[in-house]
């Protein structure tokens, strides 16, 4: 496995637990990123993420919803 793979999955791994985190379940994808960042030294562009986000909505983890440039993530309830 390449290291962009475990680099992929751990940062859907931690996309996940961020929204878990949230109140209402959801984050848009600017935060996201900004958290991947900061937090777990994940830097990656907001395009890259909408690849991962695009992913586990495909999945059924996420609904996604485009506003404008953003995406807002939002953990269903599986």
């Amino acid at each position: 496995m390449s290291l962009a793979s475990i680099i992929e999955q751990e940062a859907r791994l931690v996309v996940l637990r961020t929204l878990a985190e949230q109140a209402d379940h959801r984050l848009n994808s600017s935060l996201l990123r900004d958290d991947l960042a900061e937090r777990w030294a994940i830097n990656r562009t907001r395009d890259w993420l909408h690849v991962q986000l695009a992913y586990l909505a495909e999945l059924g983890a996420v609904n996604l919803t485009d506003v404008g440039s953003v995406k807002i993530a939002t953990l269903t309830a599986r």
